[in-house]
């Protein structure tokens, strides 16, 4: 048995850090996916706590909200990321991916485009994304449609190699996993 005063200092400590993670769980589920390193910027695993105990943590805070964060190693930029995933799909799930309607409209255009590629990256032309047939079916123009690619490469949906090419990002790797293998064929 334990020494009281221990036992409490240990329950302080334990407290302390459920806090810092549960400041960094809006954040992640604001912008989607986060790096791992940014982490530390919000205030949490300053000191270096052990990774697999933060996410269960953090994870257990989202268990009503049918949500988990997931860990993502990506093998184009060599960075790890934390992305918020829904467990399962209705209308505040579908809008709490950041994206407006005809941005997820033309993010199923780009995942239909995708699945007739090739594994494991699914490289598509960012000219051919933007051609005009593309954007006739989305009804935008050539400005519209690139503020959306844009802003899913900011938002890590998609991703941009320096040769112009596409390919599906972290958010979509993780988090619209098991949607993509079902509706599109698409594995990783």
């Amino acid at each position: 048995s334990q020494v009281p005063e221990l036992e409490e200092e240990e329950e302080e400590q334990q407290k302390e850090k459920e806090r810092k993670y549960k400041k960094i769980i809006p954040i992640i589920i604001g912008k989607g996916i986060i790096e791992r390193e940014k982490i530390k910027e919000y205030g949490g695993n300053k000191e270096e706590v052990e990774e697999e105990k933060m996410m269960e943590d953090m994870n257990e805070a989202l268990v009503d909200y049918n949500m988990r964060i997931k860990r993502y190693h990506n093998p184009i930029d060599g960075k790890i990321y934390y992305i918020i995933v829904s467990m399962k799909t209705d209308k505040i799930t579908q809008k709490a991916i950041g994206l407006e309607e005809k941005e997820r409209t033309y993010l199923q255009r780009i995942l239909e485009m995708a699945s007739k590629k090739q594994p494991p990256h699914y490289k598509m032309k960012k000219e051919t994304l933007l051609n005009e047939e593309v954007r006739e079916q989305q009804k935008m123009n050539r400005e519209e449609a690139e503020r959306i690619i844009e802003k899913m490469k900011k938002e890590k949906y998609i991703e941009e190699t320096q040769n112009n090419d596409i390919l599906l990002g972290p958010r979509i790797r993780v988090a619209l996993k098991a949607h993509l293998k079902e509706k599109y064929g698409i594995q990783f």
